[in-house]
């Protein structure tokens, strides 16, 4: 609620305003880095109302041999047919323009980028681009099928259009890193043109909590993901939540007395997948039918010839639901946080999708089950090679650390 000038500035040190030891520092409009040099015109779709914005791009040299490329994709522009410029109910949301947003409002990036892009081949820097928003689908390439089943969803219905991938390609750059959405994905694009990686980075508090450490050459990038499984302190506000559930009447969250970071995490998750995810954006039937029947119902429903294995059949579909969204957003990061049974039999279920039953509840079950399918077979994502000439992803060897923040 700054503002853009006022907020920026609070973050000039990290790399909005060039320091006295940066080696380089340029902006989209040349080396002059003050906020009324970098401005540009926010027009709504019909050209009718518009004002002049900061655009916060910046290219940085904050070590020998190393550029870091931050591309400002925060687009706020009126809507058509807005009154009034101070209110924010009349401008497009920018969490729903994404780079489509910035395809429309600010082309000139595109060029600067490209140009970037060649000097630093020229040059023989190693180039890392980053923004707020995914520049390729980060929930497994599936997100148009998420949405035919959720129309809703408000993560899927915001990933970036394939227009939005060739106009990038076209600008040389091999390597961005994403935020956003708060998950865990590996994604490359590839055409006639070129290609390149967007690594979608997850939060460190959100499900599941991790940070990426990048070792980058000029065409090679060791990545590697760190889960932030235990951070002293992340229970400070415990004793509050429970006090402002009392107020409420209601009994204290589970959330808070969980183990760990991550445990917390997990359990909000799955808080949000039952008033949430499953209150909002399901179908009804569906969301009924996972709240009051068990692993075997969804067997009998969609394979009424075969008998339900008895080890796994008395589970509640809920635990299907949460590990739906655990693998969604966190991909490898949460394969050990579902039990390796539950594990084999989505597996068994996902073989014989071939051979369900189609038709209505079952049919949208059947999609719901062949998307965590998509999900568990995704690009790896946790420690991995990435050859930005041939555009391969190796994953490395060795196991993920996981490290106590301090």
């Amino acid at each position: 609620m700054l503002g853009a000038p006022e907020a920026l500035t609070l973050m000039a040190d990290l790399g909005f305003q060039p320091r006295t030891d940066d080696l380089h520092f340029e902006t989209p409009f040349g080396s002059d880095a003050r906020w009324s040099s970098r401005t540009v015109r926010a027009a709504s779709p019909d050209g009718a109302k518009s004002f002049d914005m900061i655009d916060a791009s910046y290219l940085i040299e904050p070590v020998a041999g190393l550029w870091l490329l931050s591309i400002d994709a925060n687009i706020v522009a009126p809507r058509d047919g807005a009154t009034d410029l101070d209110d924010p109910a009349q401008m497009l949301d920018p969490s729903d323009g994404g780079w489509s947003a910035v395809l429309r409002t600010r082309p000139h990036l595109l060029p600067w980028m490209r140009d970037v892009a060649e000097r630093a081949r020229r040059g023989g820097k190693a180039l890392v681009a980053f923004s707020h928003y995914p520049v390729l689908d980060a929930l497994a390439g599936a997100s148009a099928l998420e949405c035919t089943l959720f129309p809703s969803s408000g993560l899927a219905r915001r990933a970036p259009t394939m227009e939005v991938a060739r106009c990038f390609t076209e600008t040389g750059v091999r390597l961005h890193l994403s935020g956003h959405l708060h998950v865990n994905d590996t994604a490359v694009f590839r055409d006639e043109y070129g290609g390149f990686f967007n690594i979608a980075v997850p939060s460190p508090v959100g499900f599941a909590p991790a940070m990426k450490l990048l070792d980058v050459t000029t065409d090679h990038v060791r990545l590697r993901t760190i889960r932030l499984d235990d951070v002293p302190g992340h229970d400070a506000a415990f004793d509050d939540y429970s006090r402002e559930a009392g107020a409420a009447g209601d009994p204290s969250p589970k959330a808070v007395s969980a183990g760990g970071h991550l445990g917390f995490l997990d359990r909000h998750l799955c808080a949000l997948v039952g008033a949430r995810y499953m209150a909002r954006e399901w179908p009804r039937d569906m969301a009924e039918f996972a709240r009051t029947h068990r692993f075997a119902d969804l067997e009998r429903l969609l394979w009424p010839q075969a008998t339900p294995a008895a080890s796994t059949g008395d589970i509640a579909l809920t635990a299907l639901a949460e590990d739906w969204y655990r693998l969604r957003k966190a991909a490898d990061l949460a394969l050990d946080l579902v039990p390796e049974a539950r594990l084999a039999v989505y597996r068994r279920w996902i073989g014989e999708l071939h051979h369900a039953e189609a038709m209505g509840l079952a049919g949208r079950l059947i999609a719901f089950i062949s998307l965590l399918g998509r999900y568990l077979d995704r690009m790896p994502t946790l420690d991995v090679a990435l050859d930005l000439k041939a555009l391969v992803v190796t994953p490395s060897q060795g196991r993920t650390l996981r490290r106590q923040t301090v």
